[in-house]
This record gives structure tokens, C-alpha cells and sequence, in this order.
């Protein structure tokens, strides 16, 4: 049994990635710690209170920061509504609230009892950044921390940024410094794998309460590509997500990479450096691995288990 830390801003991909963990058999997801990024803290903390509830998650949940590092906090709720979590019909149901740790506390208590342990990061870095600010000593002992962010080329908060880094680009270029062994799972590697109709259909084919709340959960994420559901919409976090269930699906690039944190249009941007010589400066050597190509279809048939299983 394998335990793993998960850091997300619970959104419906958020909800998918959880899932994927949590009905795999060898792992055990020890924690889950919130931030802010794709709603609001509040909403975070209430999305997954419920999807604790409807889906009977047992495991600890933390609340973390309701803001970036630096600078005031700017949603993903321009795409993905109030809530953090477009439906086509039913909305997880509201649920008594479950008591919530620090998630710093619950990190740091984590690592010292799991040293060498993985962390799946699948939002903002802010939570990441306070942990490593207050306890740097932790950063060698984490064995892996696979962050779904980024990008190799273009954003999509914009032209420059993918959102979880322009989210909070100092909180990015904060874990980077701190020499955790660092794995990014950015928007060229997530855009390899699609959610499309077919696979929607195969939900709606199914019987049951939690089969058709993932059915309308689905169809509203499917929806922000084209509301129509004829376009193909990337499975962004269950990306990374993959990348813990199986890091051989995924082609890893040794890099360096540096946060763009200015005020300027290209705020949030990874500059990534994959050409980097065996005798780069300190400032420029390795410290990350990026991914690169995916093996689609193995990470399609790991998030349709995890959505059968779950219903």
C-alpha cells in the first residue's frame, strides 16, 4: 500500500483524480489539503465536504490558503461558474461539515511519518509554498511532488500562463528553490488525453444515483469545450493523477524551470529549459521533471475504471 498526499482546489477534473486514488487498491490517499484557486476557499472547502459525503471518502481533509503568496486571488470561476464545478443537472448534495485540520499540519505530520512519500498537487502552490517556507527541511523528504500545471508553450489563462501557475507564479518559483524533487504534468502532456461524448455515453448508460451525478458532473465539465458536446474537452488533473497510478505512461524530460512572477503580461509563464547542459550553472541546472509525451489510451482506460467503480 502506497500513501500519497493530495493538494487540489476541487473542481470537477479535481474530483476525478481524487477518485482515480482512491479506488485504486494500492493506494491510500493519507490526506487531502484544500486551497483556493478555482473557486474560493469557502466553495472549495463545501465542494468537497459533499463529494466526501456522496462518495463515502474516509480519509482527512485539511483546509489550507485562501489566497496566493503575493496578490489578491483570481478564480477560474470565469470558466468554471461560482461554484468551481459545472453540472448539466445535479450538484453533489450539501452534507453536514466534517471537522478540517490545518493542511500545513497535516502535510508536515505526513512527510515525517511517510518519508520518501508522494504528493499530487492539483492546483495553486500555495499550500506547497507555506509548508517549504516553514519547514524547509521537509523538501529532501519528500520523494515526489507531481504538480498538474504549467505549460511547454502556450497558457490558457492566457496567452502566456496556464492557470494553476498564474494562479500563483511566486508560490511556483518558491517550491522550485527549495529543491523538491519536483514533476510537472503541464498543459502539452494533459491535452494528449480527452474526455469526449462517447465517454459520456457510457455514464449516462449507467443505473444508479452516483452514475448519473457523475453523468451531469461530466457532461458539464465536457461542455466548456463546446456546448454542444461535439469537441473534445483535455482531462487535465486525472492527467497527473495517472502520473502517480503509473509514472511509465508518461515520458519524462529532465529541465530546468523558472517562474515569469512580474506584473506583465507573461505573469505566471514556466519558462522551461529542456536543453540543459551537464555542466550548467547552478542557477540553471535540473530541477524538475517535465512531462512530455502520454500514452493516451492507458490513461483514458485508468479514469474510466475509476469512474465505473465509482458509480
Amino acid at each position: 500500500m502506497v500513501k500519497v498526499w493530495i493538494d487540489c482546489d476541487m473542481g470537477y477534473d479535481d474530483l476525478v483524480a481524487v477518485l482515480m486514488l482512491a479506488s485504486a487498491p494500492e493506494i491510500e490517499i493519507a490526506g487531502l489539503s484544500l486551497v483556493a484557486g478555482n473557486a474560493p476557499l469557502p466553495q472549495v472547502i463545501e465542494n468537497t465536504q459533499n463529494a466526501a459525503a456522496f462518495f463515502s471518502w474516509d480519509f482527512p481533509l485539511f483546509a489550507g490558503r485562501d489566497r496566493p503568496v503575493l496578490g489578491p486571488l483570481e478564480t477560474a470561476g470565469y470558466v468554471l461558474g461560482d461554484t468551481g464545478i459545472r453540472t448539466s443537472g445535479r450538484s453533489l448534495p450539501a452534507t453536514t461539515r466534517r471537522p478540517m485540520g490545518h493542511a500545513v499540519n497535516g502535510m508536515v505530520d505526513f512527510i515525517e511519518e511517510n518519508p520518501g512519500a508522494t504528493i499530487l498537487a492539483l492546483g495553486p502552490l500555495s499550500n506547497l509554498a507555506g509548508l517549504l517556507l516553514v519547514r524547509p527541511d521537509l523538501a529532501e523528504q519528500i520523494g515526489r511532488l507531481v504538480w498538474m500545471g504549467g505549460s511547454l508553450g502556450p497558457g490558457n489563462h492566457s496567452a502566456a500562463a496556464e492557470y494553476n501557475a498564474a494562479a500563483d507564479p511566486v508560490a511556483v518559483q518558491m517550491v522550485l528553490e527549495s529543491g523538491v524533487a519536483f514533476a510537472m504534468v503541464g498543459l502539452d502532456a494533459c491535452r494528449q488525453v480527452s474526455l469526449i461524448a462517447a465517454d459520456l455515453a457510457v455514464l449516462r448508460g449507467k443505473a444508479g444515483e452516483k452514475a448519473q451525478m457523475l453523468a451531469d458532473l461530466t457532461q458539464g465539465y465536457l461542455a466548456i469545450a463546446s456546448a454542444d458536446l461535439s469537441k473534445p474537452m483535455s482531462w487535465y488533473d486525472p492527467t497527473a493523477a495517472a502520473a502517480v497510478l503509473d509514472p511509465a505512461c508518461i515520458e519524462w524530460r529532465p529541465a530546468h524551470i523558472t517562474m515569469e512572477t512580474g506584473e506583465g503580461p507573461a505573469r505566471g509563464m514556466t519558462v522551461v529549459e529542456t536543453r540543459v547542459p551537464p555542466h550548467a550553472s547552478p542557477r540553471k541546472q535540473v530541477n524538475a521533471q517535465v512531462a512530455g509525451t502520454v500514452e493516451a489510451q492507458k490513461v483514458r482506460t485508468l479514469i474510466a475504471r475509476a469512474l465505473e467503480a465509482s458509480c
